[in-house]
C-alpha cells in the first residue's frame, strides 16, 4: 500500500514481466514515491541485483522510458504519455495496464503502430 496512489497489484506485473519481457534485462524502476515504499511493494517480485529505482524529472523519465528496449507502463499518467510516444516512434515492447487501454483507442486509428502494445 502507497499513502494516497493506487497500483497495479504487483501479481499482474510479475506476470507480464515473466511472460513477454527479456529476463536478462535490467530492470529500472521510476517512481516519484519514497524508494523505501517501492521496494517494500515489489521486493518479492524482483531480482535485487538487476533492479535499480530512480526518482528522476518527468522530462527525463520519459526521455529514458521512450528510448528503453521494453516498457512496462503502470496507471500513472506518465506511463501513458511514454505507451504514446512509444507506440508512434520506438520499437520493442510497450505494456500498459487494460485500465488504460481507453485512452489510446484515439491513437490505434491515428498512425500504425511502430511498437508492439502489450496490455496486462
Amino acid at each position: 500500500h502507497l499513502e494516497s496512489k493506487s497500483y497495479i497489484d504487483p501479481k499482474r506485473i510479475q506476470s507480464i514481466l515473466n511472460n513477454n519481457f527479456d529476463k536478462n534485462l535490467p530492470i529500472h524502476i521510476f517512481s516519484d514515491s519514497n524508494p523505501n515504499d517501492v521496494v517494500k511493494l515489489l521486493h518479492n517480485l524482483l531480482d535485487e541485483n538487476k533492479t535499480s529505482y530512480f526518482a528522476l524529472s518527468p522530462i527525463e523519465t520519459i526521455k529514458f522510458c521512450f528510448n528503453s528496449r521494453e516498457f512496462l507502463g503502470t496507471n500513472s499518467k506518465i506511463s501513458l504519455w511514454i505507451a504514446i510516444f512509444r507506440l508512434h516512434g520506438a520499437s520493442g515492447i510497450t505494456a500498459i495496464p487494460s485500465e488504460l487501454n481507453n485512452h489510446l483507442n484515439a491513437q490505434r486509428t491515428a498512425v500504425p503502430f511502430q511498437s508492439k502494445l502489450l496490455t496486462y
